[in-house]
């Protein structure tokens, strides 16, 4: 894991030394609509989050983007009696992922602006199950954690619609874990943010 985010910093910092001449560089803050569709957060309610940007200009119109997301917890409720046991299941799930994108801005007029982009990197998913149960004036209560992480490939599009000295932006990402821990454990990011240039 400690590998794949240096190759992620080694890349991005030779294409910052490579780009500093070029112009169009920018900052991006965003929030966070997501969307779980994997097989193993079906059952789980969408959540917030937010995240930041940093774009290099690799040539007109091509860029290479550095993102940092956080997606606040989905959550999962569930509760039922069965033969005389009540029980209750309550579960949290959180992502960090650290990405790194090949972005291509496609012109189209002097205020709106298509893009898409691709890319990869590594997330990390923290899951927090607790479960309680009654029978007959007993009762009995369990919980447990674990952190998942691994590569990660994303690719998303959206549009650039000029505002002041910048963008507002308005994007859809699908973000796919590879690993065998999180490749039922896909989201879908909904974002809307604002770019800065510099």
């Amino acid at each position: 894991m400690k590998k794949i985010i240096a190759l992620l910093a080694l890349g991005f910092l030779m294409t910052a030394a490579y780009s500093q001449g070029l112009s169009s560089n920018s900052i991006n803050v965003s929030g966070i609509y997501s969307n779980p569709s994997g097989d193993n957060l079906e059952d789980f309610d969408g959540s917030f989050g937010i995240s930041a940007a940093y774009d290099h200009s690799l040539a007109e119109n091509l860029f290479l983007e550095a993102e940092l997301a956080y997606r606040f917890k989905y959550e999962y409720e569930e509760s039922d009696t069965m033969y005389g046991v009540s029980y209750s299941l309550t579960g949290e799930y959180s992502v960090l992922s650290v990405m790194a994108y090949a972005k291509y801005v496609i012109p189209a007029s002097d205020t709106i602006s298509p893009f898409i982009r691709a890319g990869l990197g590594w997330r990390k998913d923290k899951l927090e199950v607790s479960a309680d149960a009654s029978y007959m004036g007993y009762s009995a209560s369990e919980s447990s954690d674990s952190d998942e992480s691994g590569l990660a490939l994303a690719i998303g599009g959206g549009v650039s619609i000029t505002a002041g000295n910048g963008s507002v932006d308005i994007g859809v990402t699908y973000n796919h874990g590879t690993s065998d821990e999180l490749k039922d454990s896909d989201i879908i990011d909904i974002t809307a943010g604002y770019t800065f240039k510099i």
